[in-house]
């Protein structure tokens, strides 16, 4: 009897010892883990973000971007202003890109938030 006592004492000694030490080991690999995880995450975003960086390293690429998204043209070409179906221009914001809505100038504020719904939905994809 004493013996089992003392083996009972003893392995009770060895997951008391044992216990914490294993679980600090599993935390610790469960965020090595992760850790890896979001180190794999980073270098595919590092490698995105060098890709646009080589783009626009090349002349081409940064003059075809000025076409599109600034309108312009190199000198002794036509560049062309599209506008809407009824024939008038729309003006845009230089500062934020989005076109002055100077038709419903009187509005009520439901009319303008209706307005911009249906603006919304009549956009074309660039």
């Amino acid at each position: 009897m004493r013996r089992m006592v003392i083996m009972g004492l003893l392995v009770v000694f060895l997951a008391v010892l044992l216990v914490p030490t294993l679980r600090g080991y599993l935390n610790q690999r469960s965020e090595i883990d992760t850790l890896n995880r979001q180190v794999t995450e980073q270098q595919s975003t590092v490698k995105t973000l060098q890709k646009q960086r080589d783009r626009w390293n090349d002349p081409d690429y940064v003059a075809q971007q000025a076409r599109s998204r600034l309108g312009f043209a190199k000198p002794g070409e036509k560049a062309y202003i599209i506008v809407d179906d009824q024939g008038a221009k729309r003006e845009v914001d230089t500062n934020s890109g989005v076109q002055k809505d100077t038709s419903g100038a009187k509005r009520p504020w439901y009319g303008h938030l209706w307005g911009s719904v249906i603006s919304a939905g009549e956009a074309q994809d660039k």
